[in-house]
């Protein structure tokens, strides 16, 4: 990988992979929705929010599973999709952290004055993808 590239379709599951683990089905549901709320990837498109929406199904907790459930999950109306303000408060904070970039201090070569190094297109593209 590297900027710029395009990850073809049939690569996109292989970027990474998240195994939740637990004493029980409940514990580790419990910590693969936490490790999922906390996971930020930006510049490509992923499939995050369908397995939020399929660890807070109750069919998938009750393990009642079978060939036919994510085609009935995705006929279903999607399950509380967050709040009303999540996108208000996601444009403020695309809206800060761009501020604070341009601000912020090259610390690391000593240059208490030096303005930060220029925004990566990874960042410009999840960024202006999420502020659509």
């Amino acid at each position: 990988m590297y900027e710029g590239w395009t990850v073809p379709l049939e690569y996109d599951p292989l970027l990474a992979k998240l195994v939740g683990y637990g004493s029980d089905r409940e514990q580790a549901i419990m910590r693969l929705r936490r490790a999922l709320d906390e996971c930020f990837v930006a510049g490509i498109k992923t499939n995050i929010s369908l397995f939020q929406r399929i660890l807070r199904d109750p069919d998938f907790q009750a393990a009642k599973l079978d060939t036919g459930y994510l085609e009935r999950l995705l006929a279903k109306e999607s399950i509380a999709a967050g709040s009303a303000a999540e996108p208000a408060v996601a444009a403020i904070a695309a809206g800060l952290f761009a501020v604070l970039e341009t601000q912020t201090p090259d610390r690391k070569n000593g240059n208490a004055g030096a303005v930060a190094s220029p925004i990566s297109k990874w960042k410009e593209a999840g960024r202006s993808e999420a502020l659509r």
